[in-house]
């Protein structure tokens, strides 16, 4: 047998069993598997309402006497027409100085609770000639931020907004993992447990993400302010998110992959409450907050993207039309 002949069943070989690691879920993940629905289930689901989730939100912990406003409540025009937007640069310390330092309205007070959820999302970027673009942003961003928030002198609480992803260890495609069953990674549930240092999936926003989830938390107690960090996963998906709001308004066919791929999800609504409750704890709890992150996500057990997308069809009022491609493919492109 030649050489070539050689060479050329070992990557035949090699393609077969790369192919089974990609399509074939790590069996540890059907302890944390949902029930599927049926049809008759899903006719039955009642869907809360902008003004349920804002009650939700006001019966969440104490009394605090701030108002919460949700998108997509008939009166959120109302209420929002009240509030002030101020365009800021992030990038640009004197813009973001000025911007949290302009008291509300004509009450004469300044900030005392920041959400800091600005970021750059540029997933796929790993050249050197890239960084910049995310670092400037989701790094020295988060510095501007902070800074201008320790010099106001008002400000006493803190939340940044990270990722879960920051800890969860690189899928490294093209390699077939059998020394941990079908994938390399140990285990399937990512969260508070995993250790700081793994090493992340080869992309700047992560590597920027996680640099200033370090930075955040590292400022707790500076001029008075506490700090905390939460990382929702994987992914924050809602009624806007990118792939569904796809999805629905693209008139060809909707080309998939991953029908056997597992994943959580966090809704936006629930991520607005979790923030707002991370804001109340520094202030009344901050020795088990403080300086801390939290990994927050929804519900415990979690449907493949194939289920995931036979509900959304259940729910659209038109034939969405999905056509499945091999995650082979799509995961060997990604990785090149």
């Amino acid at each position: 047998m030649t050489f070539w002949a050689v060479l050329g069943i070992a990557v035949f070989l090699y393609i077969l069993a790369l192919k089974k690691r990609l399509t074939t879920p790590n069996p540890a993940i059907y302890d944390h598997t949902a029930k599927n629905s049926s049809d008759e289930e899903l006719s039955q689901v009642t869907v809360p309402t902008a003004d349920d989730m804002a009650e939700a939100m006001k019966a969440a912990g104490r009394a605090t006497g701030k108002t919460y406003v949700v998108s997509g409540n008939p009166n959120a025009p109302h209420h929002i027409s009240h509030a002030e937007f101020i365009k800021a640069d992030v990038t640009n310390y004197k813009s973001i100085q000025e911007a949290i330092s302009k008291p509300f309205g004509d009450t004469g007070r300044t900030a005392e609770v920041i959400f800091h959820t600005v970021a750059v999302i540029r997933n796929y970027e790993r050249l050197p000639y890239l960084k910049h673009l995310s670092y400037q942003i989701n790094v020295e961003g988060t510095k501007n931020v902070l800074k201008a928030a320790q010099e106001l002198g008002t400000v006493k609480s803190f939340v940044f907004t990270s990722s879960i992803a920051i800890l969860v260890p690189p899928a490294w495609y093209m390699r077939l993992g059998y020394e941990n069953g079908l994938a390399p990674r140990q285990g399937v549930v990512f969260g508070d447990i995993n250790p700081e240092d793994v090493i992340c999936a080869n992309n700047y926003y992560l590597h920027t993400k996680r640099e200033a989830d370090i930075i955040v938390r590292a400022a707790d107690g500076v001029k008075g302010i506490r700090t905390g960090v939460l990382r929702p996963g994987m992914s924050i998906t809602g009624p806007q998110d990118l792939w569904l709001a796809y999805y629905f308004t693209n008139p060809r066919s909707n080309i998939v992959w991953g029908e056997e791929y597992f994943q959580s999800m966090a809704n936006p609504w629930d991520l607005s409450r979790a923030h707002v409750q991370m804001a109340d704890a520094l202030l009344t709890n901050p020795e088990e907050t403080a300086g801390q992150a939290f990994a927050i996500t929804g519900e415990p057990k979690v449907h493949s993207f194939g289920e995931i997308r036979r509900m959304t069809q259940f729910y659209s009022q038109r034939d969405l039309k999905f056509q499945q491609v091999s995650g082979g493919y799509v995961d060997t492109i990604i990785s090149w």
